[in-house]
């Protein structure tokens, strides 16, 4: 069910999601707004909710359009955690290296004086070698803390995880216990990323997707159906 709130003046268009949870949550991706409530919640008290978050949501979502406006992806930026990042280069007399400074949204780039006389195509290659290994560098704490947090609450362990760039799947787990977390979720919000370490997890415990995994799984994390949705945006 869609519905129509208003901020001082700007109209804002949510989607209502009744599930089988306990609370209320909102999501925003970016321009949509996604609000999941309890099955029998009724439309005053899911009004009253959804109002009093509105200056959040607000905020959410100029911010999203900020990011759009002036950020474009090209070989002069690189999108972390949902935030776009101005790649600056400086070619050194050292090793190929790179500094990420997440204050003023700027990553800095150190490449071999040799790479200056490279042609457009062989930089880029370079470049997109270069931001694998950002995004693993950005991915591994954040990695580590969801592990650590849902090992602790499901009580499974993970025998060991790695992060690696894959073509056709966000992450994998083996029958050892063994997780794979692909690199390119760097790109996206920490909520995507935790969902899908704990997708991975759950298969610890089944490995497969059946109906009891997937109750299992969103005994953790209820809105995992809006959250999951953000991943189907695609970034180069």
């Amino acid at each position: 069910m869609e519905k129509i709130a208003e901020y001082n003046g700007n109209k804002i268009n949510y989607i209502i999601y009744k599930k089988k949870i306990k609370n209320m949550y909102i999501h925003v991706n970016e321009d949509k707004v996604y609000v999941s409530v309890p099955i029998n919640t009724n439309d005053k008290i899911i009004d009253k909710f959804v109002n009093s978050k509105l200056k959040w949501i607000f905020n959410n979502l100029e911010k999203y359009k900020l990011i759009k406006k002036n950020n474009i992806e090209n070989k002069n930026s690189i999108r972390i955690f949902s935030n776009w990042y101005k790649i600056q280069i400086e070619y050194t007399n050292s090793d190929i290296n790179f500094k990420v400074d997440m204050k003023n949204m700027i990553v800095l780039i150190y490449l071999p004086i040799l790479y200056k006389s490279e042609n457009k195509e062989g930089l880029d290659n370079i470049l997109n070698i270069v931001k694998q290994e950002i995004y693993k560098f950005m991915l591994s704490d954040v990695v580590k803390e969801l592990i650590f947090k849902y090992e602790k609450l499901t009580g499974l362990h993970v025998n060991k995880c790695s992060l690696k760039f894959m073509k056709s799947a966000w992450g994998r787990c083996t029958s050892n216990r063994n997780i794979s977390i692909n690199t390119e979720l760097a790109k996206y919000s920490k909520r995507a990323i935790e969902s899908v370490v704990l997708h991975e997890m759950c298969h610890i415990k089944y490995m497969n997707h059946s109906k009891a995994y997937w109750q299992y799984l969103k005994s953790f994390m209820p809105d995992y159906d809006i959250v999951k949705e953000e991943l189907n945006k695609k970034y180069i």
